[in-house]
């Protein structure tokens, strides 16, 4: 049987270090998955370690009768902790969108486009993003703009993909981005 929460979490591994901020921390992205519970403990844990952040919610998967292939529709969550709730949307996309959401997001798709684990149908290669500042997530699935829902304030992209999966060894990703 396919994992598609350790296929991702590959994919997320390849993913190079980058700029965390203006002083040029350098650092990899965190994976994980679960509901509301699960990223709560994890938050609760790891902390501050724990960004930046992809985060995939649970959903259904369809495999194949003889379990090489898995179809999954794919909520995933790209976080940045941003403690500063004065801040108006204009200075939050400068801060966290500018300088690491929107560039991790991209090497998200690409990494996901180019592994030789997944496959996106060329008429279903739609991607759909929200961008949501001051993010915070009722039970999974839902958003809502508050500050009590998580543990954490986030800036956040959301990210609505359907990926197939295959039980394929992962290919080192050469990055275009």
């Amino acid at each position: 049987m396919i994992i598609t929460e350790h296929r991702i979490r590959d994919i997320v591994a390849e993913i190079p270090g980058f700029d965390l901020n203006a002083d040029y921390l350098n650092v990899k992205p965190k994976f994980g998955w679960g509901d509301k519970f699960e990223l709560d403990r994890y938050l609760a844990l790891k902390k501050s370690d724990s960004y930046p952040l992809i985060w995939l919610l649970p959903s259904q998967e369809k495999h194949s009768e003889d379990f090489r292939l898995c179809q999954r529709s794919c909520t995933l969550i790209i976080a940045m902790l941003e403690k500063d709730i004065s801040l108006f949307n204009d200075q939050r996309y400068l801060k966290s969108y500018d300088l690491v959401l929107n560039p991790l997001t991209n090497y998200l798709v690409e990494g996901i486009r180019a592994a030789n684990i997944t496959y996106l149908n060329e008429q279903e290669d739609n991607w759909d993003i929200e961008k949501i500042p001051n993010y915070s997530e009722n039970n999974y699935g839902g958003t809502e703009r508050t500050s009590n829902a998580t543990i954490d304030l986030w800036d956040a992209v959301q990210l609505d993909c359907n990926i197939e999966f295959n039980n394929e060894p992962l290919n080192k990703i050469f990055w275009a981005i």
